[in-house]
C-alpha cells in the first residue's frame, strides 16, 4: 500500500459532514417531536436541542465562517483546518522518509542482529551493507565498541557476524521507530487527500 487513502475512505471523509447533519438533524426532530407529545414544548427550546443544532450546523459553519468570539475565546476554524492538513502532510512525508532511511535487507540485517538469530556472511556484498549500518551508527564492533573503521575488514567469508558486531541502543531505536513508521505507511490514512 502507497499511503494514499482508496475512494471508499475519501467517499466517507468527505461525506460526514453531511452524515453528523442528518444524524443530528433526526435526533432533533425527534426530541421535539417527543416534547410536543408530552406538551413541554411550551417550555422553550432546551439544551439539547440547542446541543443537537449546534454540532449538527458546525461542519458547515466551520466551512464558512473564519473566526468565531465569544465571550474571551476566540476560535479560528479556517486556520487550524489549514495548518492540521499540513501538519498530517508533514507528518506522513516524515514517516516515508525514515522508512526509507536505509534499505530493506540493511533493515533485515538489523533485526538478525536484534534477534540474535544466525547471521552467517556469505555474501561479499553484505560487508559493504553492514559497514553502511557502521557509518549510521546501528551496529559496533564487538571486541572493539570503541573503534570507528577497518574491523568489518576482518570478518570473513561465512563468519557468523554474531561474533564480530553488535546492534547499538541507536540501531534499536531506529528498528523500533522504523517498524511503528512502516505500519503507519502500510495502514490505510484516512485523513489524506
Amino acid at each position: 500500500m502507497d499511503g494514499t487513502p482508496d475512494d471508499a475512505s475519501v467517499a466517507i471523509r468527505d461525506a460526514s459532514p453531511r452524515i453528523i447533519t442528518i444524524v443530528c438533524a433526526v435526533l432533533l426532530v425527534a426530541h421535539v417531536s417527543l416534547r410536543l407529545y408530552y406538551g413541554t414544548l411550551k417550555d422553550g427550546l432546551d439544551a439539547v436541542a440547542l446541543g443537537l443544532t449546534v454540532v449538527g450546523l458546525s461542519p458547515w459553519i466551520a466551512a464558512i465562517i473564519k473566526s468565531l468570539k465569544f465571550g474571551g475565546i476566540e476560535v479560528t476554524f479556517q486556520e487550524v483546518q489549514r495548518q492540521v492538513k499540513e501538519q498530517g502532510l508533514e507528518l506522513r512525508h516524515t514517516r516515508f522518509l525514515l522508512a526509507q532511511l536505509i534499505p530493506e535487507w540493511e533493515v533485515r540485517h538489523l533485526m538478525r542482529l536484534d534477534a540474535r538469530e544466525p547471521f552467517v556472511m556469505d555474501d561479499p556484498a553484505i560487508q559493504g551493507q553492514l559497514q553502511h549500518l557502521f557509518y549510521m551508527g546501528f551496529i559496533r564492533s564487538r571486541a572493539h565498541p570503541e573503534q570507528r573503521t577497518g574491523f568489518l575488514d576482518k570478518v570473513p567469508l561465512d563468519a557468523d557476524v554474531h561474533e564480530y558486531c553488535e546492534i547499538t541502543t541507536t540501531g534499536r531505536k531506529y528498528l523500533k521507530i522504523s517498524r511503528e513508521a512502516r505500519d503507519m505507511i502500510s495502514a490505510p490514512d484516512v485523513g489524506a487527500k
